[in-house]
């Protein structure tokens, strides 16, 4: 009862203002830590030997990207129990997460997405074209509805509700994704939604990855899913010319260290390919 206290107050106090899933990160990273903690040393829930059990204990069965999260949180826990006069501030620095190297991302490839969207049925098709021509995540085009686009001619665009509830405008200029829309926008509507799931309702999370999934085992292509064609659109505007801040907003990242990651996948032969085409075209 006291841990659960504990975790109480450090959620009342720290997730104000936050969203749903950020409390209940935090809820669950004091719940499991205090767990670890539980029965053991004489120092109290708050010592290194716990923050060590606790690592050792989400190593097992979390992946590299989690394990750096939880241990974040973690961090920010027991800075709020120093804050309270349970523990000294200087445990927080303990709360570091073993470094993994980042894997290279799945991104599509232009004969990929190209195959991908002509065989593809209407559903998945529209999902397709909005990942790889707006860049959008799939919770993002589960959420699109008609209301957000407007096709107006010299004003074609998208406006956009991304994680955080951060709202972005994105223009639509990729032909294809243009063409469909227009075809899309002629017939009679059964939902409000672009790519709606049963009876006209917002799709379900997870469909359009096991739709993509069962539609390259039947074309007989590597497995991708929807991440991959968010890959091919920041990779395709980099080599495209597009700076990467102008990257960053059109993808709704927080930072430009996230942005980077989704252009590894360029290799340094491509960029200097690119590169040295638009200085002959210049000379």
């Amino acid at each position: 009862m006291k841990d659960q206290t504990l975790t109480h107050r450090f959620v009342q106090h720290r997730g104000v203002g936050k969203a749903a899933a950020t409390v209940a990160l935090y809820r669950l990273v004091a719940n499991e830590f205090l767990e670890a903690a539980n029965g053991g040393l004489p120092e109290g829930p708050f010592a290194p030997q716990y923050i060590a059990t606790y690592l050792k204990r989400i190593c097992s069965v979390n992946a590299g990207s989690s394990v750096a999260t939880k241990m974040t949180v973690l961090g920010v826990f027991i800075r709020w129990a120093a804050q309270q006069g349970l523990c000294d501030a200087s445990l927080a620095e303990v709360c570091v997460a073993p470094r993994y190297p980042h894997p290279v991302p799945r991104t599509a490839t232009p004969d990929e997405v190209s195959l991908l969207v002509r065989t593809a049925p209407l559903k998945l098709k529209t999902a397709l074209l909005l990942a790889s021509g707006l860049g959008l995540r799939e919770s993002e085009i589960r959420g699109l509805t008609w209301r957000a686009i407007d096709l107006t001619p010299g004003v074609e665009q998208a406006t956009v509700i991304g994680k955080g509830n951060k709202l972005r405008v994105l223009p639509i200029v990729d032909g294809a994704l243009l063409d469909h829309l227009r075809e899309m926008s002629g017939s009679p509507r059964k939902s409000e939604y672009l790519v709606p799931g049963e009876c006209g309702a917002m799709i379900s999370r997870g469909v359009l990855g096991k739709r993509l999934t069962a539609h390259c085992e039947a074309l007989g292509i590597r497995r991708l899913n929807m991440h991959s064609l968010r890959h091919f659109f920041a990779s395709h505007s980099a080599l495209s010319g597009v700076p990467t801040p102008t990257i960053q907003g059109m993808m709704g990242h927080s930072s430009l260290a996230v942005t980077s990651v989704y252009l590894t996948s360029l290799s340094s032969v491509e960029n200097l390919r690119v590169g040295m085409q638009r200085m002959a075209a210049a000379g």
